[in-house]
């Protein structure tokens, strides 16, 4: 499974550069290794596909309930670990944003338009 630069990942950067956006991509200093961090805002984004971080109503994640036990403990293993960072970060006064893979296919400038507005609070 690709974690890095993923097509739903490149396209939310190409958004962001067509808006102005500066980011940093895959910081390693921070836990998770946010796919992208807007320093200015202290905001750490996380592009998640919607059926290995089991996406909840999403159809991308409901068409695979029938996988096998062991693709089932994975994603509940990276469910759990999302959790974990998404706690960690903001216990150190870091914001973050989950762009779903679903969201981004539907419409990646209205995920941008989210993000701004995240960034401006």
């Amino acid at each position: 499974m690709k974690s890095t630069n993923t097509s739903p990942e490149l396209r939310l950067q190409e958004a962001l550069i067509l808006r102005g956006e500066q980011f940093e991509t895959h910081i390693k200093s921070l836990i998770g290794t946010p796919d992208l961090f807007i320093r200015s805002s202290n905001l750490a984004i996380f592009v998640h596909g919607c059926y290995w971080h089991s996406h909840k109503n999403c159809k991308a994640n409901s068409k695979h309930s029938n996988s096998n036990p062991l693709l089932n403990l994975v994603r509940n293993a990276a469910v759990s670990r999302d959790v974990m960072i998404v706690r960690e970060l903001r216990a150190k006064g870091i914001r973050v944003f989950v762009a779903w893979e679903c969201h981004i296919n539907q419409g990646v400038g209205k995920v941008v338009d989210k993000i701004l507005r995240m960034k401006i609070k």
